[in-house]
């Protein structure tokens, strides 16, 4: 255990995690992807030769079909899953709770412990998909502070319920369906309150043509331009009648023009008394259309507050225009 923590922190750790998440990333940045997974093979194979060393003396024989059986290679996946997978201390729970459940199994039935372990783990995949220690620091995390949508707690809820709740969203990179048409995508949307097909369609027309698409209606999302496909998620996000409307970076990646009616379509969709909160870096954006900004800066509040004052936050201008140097 002292030995995976320290390889967690080392160098060689930090790699694999890289190449985990992404390996062409992880090569662009310098890492030699290949030689840090057979660094990591060796080191497995080194410390699972130790222990079959240690095994050897302790018995002084060793029958490789009753030693390592199909079974307790399963039996160590069900362990590191069960318990969590990419953590220390995951595993060494996994062990404890799996070994110890499973010798009482088999106390009383010769197979039970197998028929546990299969069932605990579709269990833990379904409603645990980090694992046990994953699940714990996850719950941790979330324990402080409320989310309250109108006085009602909305913490924990599924996405899909906060949506019929009233709260809509975009993506910062769009996520339109796109082989379905355009009017499709929004009619999908309109059906989270319309059971009609009819009265859905038109409620998506209608709010295409809000947003300036209504001559591109049933055109497949895949061929709009990057602005018409910021449009779309917005038009998918209205049809849900949503009372506040989350948009993530709406204007990156859009020229002046398209900034423009940008900008004029979320004062549209705010006088029409849907609250907007929108996270966007364009900050001739945000000075236009703003009544108030937060800034964040390293994941901490440095400022709140109408956007002329905020702009003039001597914080603010430290930290993303740097200080003067005399």
């Amino acid at each position: 255990m002292l030995a995976t923590y320290r390889l967690s922190r080392a160098r060689l750790g930090a790699y694999l995690l890289a190449i985990r998440e992404d390996e062409d990333a992880a090569e662009s940045i310098g890492i030699d992807t290949v030689r840090a997974k057979v660094t990591t093979l060796a080191l497995s194979a080194f410390f699972t030769g130790l222990g079959g060393g240690f095994y050897g003396l302790y018995f002084r024989y060793v029958d490789p079909d009753a030693v390592f059986p199909i079974a307790l290679s399963v039996e160590m996946v069900f362990i590191a899953v069960v318990g969590g997978l990419a953590t220390v201390v995951g595993p060494v729970i996994g062990a404890v709770f799996l070994t110890t459940i499973g010798e009482l199994f088999r106390e009383r039935f010769l197979v039970g412990h197998l028929i546990f372990y299969g069932l605990f783990m579709m269990l833990v995949i379904r409603f645990l998909p980090e694992g046990i220690w994953g699940g714990a620091r996850r719950a941790w995390a979330r324990r402080p502070g409320a989310c309250l949508l109108e006085g009602t707690r909305i913490v924990g809820l599924r996405p899909h319920a906060v949506t019929r709740r009233g709260v809509a969203r975009t993506f910062q990179v769009v996520k339109p369906f796109p082989k379905l048409s355009v009017r499709e995508n929004v009619t999908l949307a309109a059906f989270s309150h319309e059971a009609s097909r009819r009265r859905a369609e038109a409620q998506a027309a209608a709010t295409l043509e809000r947003v300036g698409l209504g001559d591109r209606m049933d055109a497949p999302a895949a061929d709009l331009t990057l602005g018409e496909q910021k449009r779309l998620e917005i038009a998918r996000a209205l049809a849900t009648k949503p009372k506040l409307l989350l948009l993530d970076e709406p204007m990156g990646g859009l020229n002046p023009r398209e900034v423009d009616a940008a900008c004029e379509l979320v004062r549209q969709i705010r006088a029409d008394g849907v609250t907007v909160v929108l996270v966007e870096h364009v900050m001739k954006a945000i000075m236009r259309i703003s009544d108030r900004i937060v800034v964040i800066h390293h994941g901490e509040k440095i400022a709140d507050g109408p956007p002329d004052r905020v702009v003039q936050d001597p914080g603010v201008i430290a930290a993303y225009l740097g200080s003067r140097v005399a």
